[in-house]
């Protein structure tokens, strides 16, 4: 605040003091309600409107109560008293003051007391000037995130448009006026393509609170834990200028069951033309129990493969537990001798104690490497060679009973 003085008298005045002295008015307090609905329940005529008027009445005292006296304007990093030595005929000085509004105050007209002080020439009398000044209080908004919630609930990883819900409250004594909100989420954690990118909540009031929501995705590989999702909002000011806030939404992500395969053991070894059994031992590196895990194995057309067992339970995998299943395979006899890939797809139900009736499934895939089955060959040649001494006997015998 800046005051000018200025002498309009014919003579000089000298030893001149301006001070600021804080006022005190009256403000609304924090009310509390009173809550009076249970008197309605009484067995007496008229309960119900006797309880409605009681609590008005109470609500009107609580309210008159709650009023507070603050002080509205104090100094800020000074004294609160300025000196001029002497002020001449017609002479005018500037005399300034830094104060702080009280942050309680509504939008207003607030008085600021003020008491000046000089001595006149040639008399050496003290004269005193007290008054009020009235200063124009414009309120300031504030605005909070007061309600988030998700759908669905339980947020896991690999989980796609999320719809985020949120409620900005402007808990100031000003208007935020054009009110815009742009959500920036970062890793793990993108705006869907059917999410709004910029939101407009219009203008908020002293009191008022706006609802909007917006969608993102989540990433597959992203940690169980608490995240935040920055919102930045931009509104106008009752001065007219533009403002920047940043409010953080919390997002919870849960943890989700991840099957893994850890270990495969064939019975027998792989060869052309046998029946195997494949062991597949499996472990849950995720940090929620899987329920209910199945495996089954799927071979492709082009492979030399058919499954005589292709499914195999194996039951629940809390976090960090194994289980073993096993699935039967028949090798081909002109099966070519390499590794061949076979897939698995593995199937897992959520904990339900956590809420999670997610029903997951994780493509695997284990590797089997094919022999050739000197055996089966060896065995063959052997039979070829038999075939061929009974066809040389069958021919000898057919000839000797022609020539007899």
């Amino acid at each position: 605040m800046r005051f000018t003085l200025e002498n309009t008298g014919a003579e000089p005045v000298k030893a001149l003091s301006l001070k600021i002295s804080s006022y005190k008015v009256p403000v609304q307090g924090e009310i509390k309600n009173v809550d009076l609905s249970a008197l309605s329940q009484l067995p007496a005529q008229g309960s119900e409107q006797l309880s409605q008027s009681l609590q008005d009445a109470l609500n009107g005292i609580m309210a008159q109560l709650a009023k507070q006296n603050i002080e509205a304007f104090l100094p800020i990093g000074e004294d609160n008293v300025k000196y001029l030595s002497e002020l001449q005929p017609g002479e005018k000085a500037t005399l300034e003051f830094r104060i702080k509004a009280n942050e309680k105050l509504e939008n207003g007209i607030y008085p600021l007391r003020i008491e000046l002080k000089y001595i006149t020439e040639p008399n050496e009398k003290e004269i005193t000037d007290e008054r009020l000044v009235g200063i124009d209080v414009t309120g300031r908004a504030q605005l909070i995130l007061s309600k988030v919630s998700t759908s669905p609930g339980k947020i896991i990883p690999g989980t796609d448009n999320v719809e985020v819900d949120f409620q900005v409250d402007n808990v100031g004594t000003g208007t935020a006026r054009t009110v815009i909100v742009k959500p920036m989420p970062g890793w793990p954690f993108s705006l869907s393509e059917s999410s709004e990118q910029v939101i407009g909540l219009g203008s908020l009031g002293k009191g008022d609170s706006a609802h909007s929501s917006f969608k993102i995705n989540v990433a597959e590989n992203a940690s169980s834990g608490t995240y935040e999702i920055p919102l930045l909002i931009t509104y106008t000011n009752d001065l007219g200028m533009e403002k920047n806030v940043t409010l953080k939404v919390p997002i919870i992500i849960g943890a989700k069951p991840n099957i893994e395969v850890v270990g495969v053991d064939f019975a027998p070894e792989p060869l052309q033309g046998e029946r195997v059994k494949v062991y597949i031992k499996l472990k849950n590196t995720g940090g929620e129990k899987a329920t209910s895990v199945l495996i089954e194995g799927v071979v492709k057309a082009d492979q030399p493969f058919s499954l005589d067992k292709r499914t195999d339970y194996i039951g629940d995998l809390a976090p960090g537990a194994t289980g073993e299943g096993v699935i039967v395979l028949r090798i081909d006899g002109n099966a070519i001798p390499k590794d061949y890939n076979i897939q698995l797809r593995i199937r897992a139900v959520g904990d339900p104690a956590q809420g999670d009736d997610n029903v997951y499934v994780f493509e695997r895939t284990v590797t089997i490497a094919v022999k050739e089955n000197t055996k089966t060959q060896t065995n063959l040649r052997n039979l070829a060679i038999v075939i061929g001494v009974l066809v040389i006997i069958a021919v000898l015998y057919t000839y000797r009973k022609r020539s007899s």
